[in-house]
């Protein structure tokens, strides 16, 4: 790709308050070359002596060669192919790549609330503002769809624009959580079928140490996996099963209570009972009563 760049004016009538694209750009930084470009607009250039502050976030992605990132918060980083990093607005920051390397690096700035960012906070922040995904086809598919938005200016692209970057902050946010809970594809794989086993017997006695011996995993590695792939233990999730199907019925069927006691999957009528109330804050009766209102 040939180096590109472009500042657009924003109109604050037109795409999302919580994300605005207001720059995107990829240069290639060639071994020995000085650094920054200087073709830049005074309010983007910086001398990387004095670094510098922008009132905007920045998402920059180095897809080849390697250099360093300093930021008021978060201090010296090294940064190399497959990294990347946050910019937030008013932090002094600099960065540049290797004299003996050069890089390859892709942006895109943005301002607005920014809500994907303020709810990943653990995972990316002023603290820690880099993050390591390694060569990224998706990364790649979605800097050329800002590119291409951004190149053509076409009238509504801002709302384009907006979706594509909050997409690629929660496609980074996804793969940094998976790495943060060292959940792999193998991992989803145990856990999609333990799901999917609980989603068909669910109205049966379903034995969880049985699913986990179907697996081929133990109990406890089934446990501590589950919770951290759904964020339920797997008799919550198993629980929320039976109770949702059990509200399906109270709100759509004129079966009995204890027949829908019965084919949820529960022991006794008192359990149900019991269980649904710390559940939904209501009895089976008051659920059904309160939907045949609604």
């Amino acid at each position: 790709m040939e180096d590109f760049y472009k500042y657009i004016q924003v109109n604050s009538e037109y795409g999302f308050s919580d994300l605005r694209v207001v720059n995107a750009g990829h240069t290639r930084i060639v071994p020995g070359v000085a650094y920054p470009p200087g073709h830049h607009p005074d309010h983007h250039y910086f001398n990387f002596q004095q670094g510098r502050v922008i009132d905007e976030y920045q998402l920059i992605f180095i897809s080849e060669g390697q250099g360093v990132l300093d930021t008021q918060s978060a201090g010296r980083t090294t940064l190399s192919a497959g990294q990347g990093f946050i910019l937030f607005p008013d932090e002094w920051h600099r960065y540049k790549p290797d004299k003996q390397t050069g890089w390859i690096e892709n942006w895109v700035g943005f301002s607005g609330e920014v809500s994907m960012l303020k709810s990943s906070s653990h995972l990316l922040s002023r603290e820690n503002p880099v993050f390591r995904i390694g060569v990224d086809d998706r990364i790649f598919q979605l800097f050329n769809a800002i590119f291409d938005r951004v190149k053509t200016d076409v009238v509504g692209s801002e709302y384009v624009l907006s979706g594509v970057v909050i997409h690629m902050l929660g496609y980074i946010a996804t793969l940094l959580q998976r790495q943060a809970l060292n959940i792999t594809s193998r991992t989803d794989e145990i856990i999609l079928t333990a799901k999917s086993i609980m989603e068909r017997q669910f109205s049966s006695k379903v034995k969880l140490e049985e699913i986990a011996d179907e697996l081929k995993i133990s109990y406890a590695w089934f446990r501590k996996y589950f919770r951290r792939n759904t964020g339920f233990s797997p008799y919550d999730y198993l629980l929320n099963i039976r109770i949702n199907h059990a509200k399906f019925l109270l709100k759509n069927s004129g079966y009995s209570v204890k027949e829908i006691c019965m084919s949820s999957g529960f022991e006794s009528q008192q359990q149900f009972c019991r269980t649904f109330k710390k559940k939904t804050g209501k009895t089976p009766v008051e659920f059904r009563k309160h939907s045949l209102k609604a």
